[in-house]
């Protein structure tokens, strides 16, 4: 048995590295891998087929009076349909005035618009002359006390008349000393709306809670919620008794409403 040299009919095989085969019949010593160097013949170079276009197959006959046979196409997947857009969050809408609690329809008519509007708890009750007394500090806080605060802050701001206004979140049903304290969060934002007002000044955490804001408020930190720039302070009985802050809420407020009230 000797090695026997690749023709030509045999290039796929050559070209994947294969150089000789396996003879069963003894061959010439030149076609022998032993033989030595110049004596086996030359190979004529290899030439790749070349490459015939794909042939056609004519469509079938058929016979006369049958009706041809439906052609396949290939499947195409159904379009699928676009995932759902995530749901629009819904855009508030302030309350109507004539569905608001019977408290605010009536301030609304004596209060005076402004860009800015403070608020805290006990304001409706000292817009109608019976403030209850605060204990702040160890200190009571009586609704003169708290009226006093606030001439001095307007004052110290240094804006121009008709830029402040004073609108309750929370309302004593009535005028009476001892009638029960109502809340209206709907009402204290649409009426800022009716007031013009930009920016609130909401001080006490139940105020915050009154008028429906994010839990976890701190004082002197700001949001802008439902279209108004809001600042949070300290609740009232705390401010006017603690003469130490004074300075620090005025600074405040001076940066903050600077945004809303540009000179």
């Amino acid at each position: 048995m000797a090695f026997e040299r690749l023709n030509a009919l045999a290039a796929p095989w050559r070209g994947s590295g294969l150089r000789y085969l396996l003879s069963p019949d003894d061959l010439p010593a030149e076609w022998s891998a032993c033989a030595p160097p110049g004596t086996a013949p030359a190979l004529a170079p290899l030439r790749a087929a070349p490459e015939r276009p794909a042939r056609r197959l004519p469509p079938p006959e058929v016979a006369p009076g049958r009706a041809a046979p439906p052609q396949r196409h290939p499947q195409r997947p159904a379009p699928q349909a676009p995932p759902p857009a995530p749901a629009a969050r819904a855009v508030w809408q302030p309350l109507p005035q004539q569905q608001w609690p019977q408290p605010w329809q009536e301030r609304l008519a004596l209060t005076r618009p402004g860009r800015v509007g403070w608020t805290y708890r006990h304001l409706g009750a000292d817009l109608l002359g019976n403030g209850p007394e605060e204990q702040g500090a160890d200190v009571p806080c009586a609704m003169q006390d708290r009226r006093d605060f606030f001439r001095r802050m307007i004052r110290d701001l240094g804006y121009p008349a008709g830029t402040h206004t004073f609108w309750p979140v929370c309302m004593p049903a009535s005028a009476a000393p001892d009638a029960p304290e109502l809340e209206s969060a709907e009402a204290f934002w649409a009426g800022l709306r009716l007031l013009r007002a930009r920016g609130v000044v909401v001080m006490g955490s139940a105020a915050v809670r009154a008028a429906g804001l994010p839990g976890g408020l701190r004082p002197l930190q700001s949001l802008f919620f439902r279209g108004f720039r809001v600042f949070v302070l300290w609740d009232m009985a705390n401010l006017v008794r603690q003469e130490q802050r004074y300075d620090s809420i005025l600074a405040f407020l001076r940066t903050a409403l600077r945004q809303l009230l540009p000179r």
